[in-house]
């Protein structure tokens, strides 16, 4: 099962410290979701790609501690269905309490909905994400197609 959350359901507010990143940032964020990879432990991941930060319907999402870059989303926009997909998160975890995840879901989920679209895609459902206001699950792939 897939989720999203209906943006005109929440209410969160933006994150303090927080950049649109450039493609320049790709070294520091392929660092990044590889200390993600070795934290999580995961054994079969999905590579990123330099061309995923040039991409123009894309955002790449930095997420700071003090000034140091820490974790990152890469997001995309779909003008044709006014929502957006998170493809891909990480960070990490050098400083657990900043609870990043968590901060990064319902950052986006500000952003984006004062940006105006109607929903933001986050992938497989979960515990965390069921919490989320304005969710609910989606057959995403039934939808866009009609």
């Amino acid at each position: 099962m897939y989720c999203r959350i209906r943006l005109q359901d929440t209410n969160y507010q933006e994150y303090h410290n927080y950049r649109i990143l450039g493609s320049s940032s790709f070294e520091r964020c392929l660092e990044i979701y590889k200390d993600y990879i070795r934290y999580k432990k995961f054994e079969d991941t999905v590579p990123i790609f330099r061309e995923e930060f040039e991409i123009p319907h894309s955002d790449i999402i930095g997420y700071y501690d003090e000034n140091e870059l820490v974790a990152f989303t890469i997001a995309y926009k779909f003008k044709s269905v006014n929502s957006v997909w998170a493809d891909q998160f990480a960070w990490n975890y050098k400083n657990k309490k900043l609870s990043l995840g968590h901060v990064a879901n319902k950052n986006e989920i500000a952003l984006y909905k004062r940006l105006g679209y109607d929903y933001y895609y986050l992938g497989e459902s979960s515990d965390y994400k069921s919490k989320l206001q304005g969710y609910e699950i989606s057959n995403f792939f039934d939808e866009w197609q009609n």
